[in-house]
């Protein structure tokens, strides 16, 4: 259930591993929120997760490489840098537009013979050899098992009876599309302010970035009342002299931030995966790559259940799926909430700068974080079978 990045992704892994598979997806997704004439919701896909796709045959012409990362809080201070070359890589991944990456994924879906069904579940009825679950428009779809890729307000997580903890950060992300005075040249940046991090995304366009900025709710409503001009000399004074500064500012659009944790991610006959698993803090990019790992080790475990002759709905089977994605998960979600944390902590600056300047000085630490980082530090596979 759900025909997003993820849910596509699941299909297109299950079905060339021999699964039949199907895909209900509430209507068409509407027309984007175009931001100068760019897709507002991206997504940075990280390396290992990029590879991946690439084998699928599911990768998007149109993407930009991230060549490097800076980091810092305040620019007299310094922060730091990484570059993928010291790990032996092109690039920690790239930057695609949501829109895009979906519309790859799902023609390369259908020509795997995956069926998209349009409709809302509205019942879902557990019988001795598999599920049904109800639309709204009166179909019942019978399967083996269902999976929930519906996002972080599931409605396949609330019929299965699976509670879910959910902390606000009181804040708001602001997302828009920048024109900047000179090429990005692959460079991602974030900046950590005091009121939460500001993230500038390369585009497959040379001198056109995302931009993602979280801020406490107060200064987001402030920040988003504010006329184009006055948002821009804003997001100038943010940012400083990088790219040699913004020079337009496009549509903007924001979303509230919180965190969530479905109580289980797997019961008999069902599972999630993604949002609709678990959601965290988008200071680091890690949402979608968390949920394109669900779905490598999801179609994983069923494609070896189905060929050694396992029920592929069995809490067995899908129980390995959750022991193998419970640690990256969490740890993802403690990592984001240390940076959050620690980042608001007043008056530490100077020592939040001289940790980031000896961290990059400890070449096997860093190279460590960078693999991390790029996802070959994790337990997911680079293919399906």
């Amino acid at each position: 259930v759900g025909g997003g990045i993820v849910g596509s992704a699941l299909a297109c892994w299950l079905a060339r591993g021999g699964l039949s598979v199907g895909i209900v997806e509430k209507a068409r997704a509407a027309n984007p929120f175009l931001s100068l004439g760019k897709d507002c919701r991206v997504s940075t896909i990280v390396r290992a997760v990029e590879l991946a796709l690439r084998d699928l045959e599911a990768w998007p012409k149109a993407h930009a490489p991230v060549r490097a990362i800076e980091v810092w809080e305040d620019q007299a201070l310094g922060g730091i840098r990484f570059e993928p070359e010291e790990i032996g890589e092109p690039s920690f991944g790239a930057v695609v537009e949501n829109r895009k990456l979906i519309a790859k994924l799902r023609a390369r879906s259908e020509a795997l013979g995956v069926v998209w069904m349009e409709g809302a579940p509205s019942a879902l009825r557990r019988r001795a050899h598999g599920v049904e679950l109800a639309l709204g428009g009166g179909e019942v779809v019978a399967a083996e098992l269902v999976v929930g890729a519906d996002g972080a307000r599931s409605q396949l997580r609330e019929l299965a009876g699976i509670g879910c903890w959910v902390r606000s950060y009181g804040q708001r992300g602001i997302v828009a599309t920048v024109r900047l005075a000179r090429s990005h040249q692959g460079v991602a940046v974030q900046r950590f302010l005091p009121t939460g991090p500001l993230a500038v995304l390369p585009l497959d366009q040379p001198e056109l970035a995302s931009i993602v900025w979280s801020a406490d709710e107060p200064e987001a409503v402030r920040l988003l009342r504010m006329s184009e001009q006055a948002f821009l000399e804003a997001l100038r004074l943010a940012l400083g002299p990088v790219f040699g500064g913004v020079e337009e500012v496009g549509a903007r659009a924001s979303f509230p931030l919180e965190r969530r944790l479905a109580k289980h991610w797997a019961r008999e006959r069902v599972a999630l995966v993604g949002d609709a698993a678990h959601v965290i803090h988008p200071l680091a990019g890690l949402g979608a790559n968390l949920g394109l790992r669900d779905a490598l080790v999801l179609a994983d475990e069923l494609v070896q259940a189905r060929a050694y002759g396992e029920p592929i709905g069995a809490l067995a089977t899908l129980g390995r799926y959750r022991d193998r994605r419970i640690a990256d998960v969490l740890g993802a979600m403690l990592a984001m909430e240390a940076f959050h944390q620690g980042f608001r902590l007043p008056g530490l600056s100077g020592l939040r700068a001289w940790g980031m300047r000896a961290f990059s000085q400890i070449g096997p630490i860093k190279r460590a974080a960078m693999r991390v980082a790029a996802g070959f530090a994790v337990d997911a596979p680079r293919a399906v079978p």
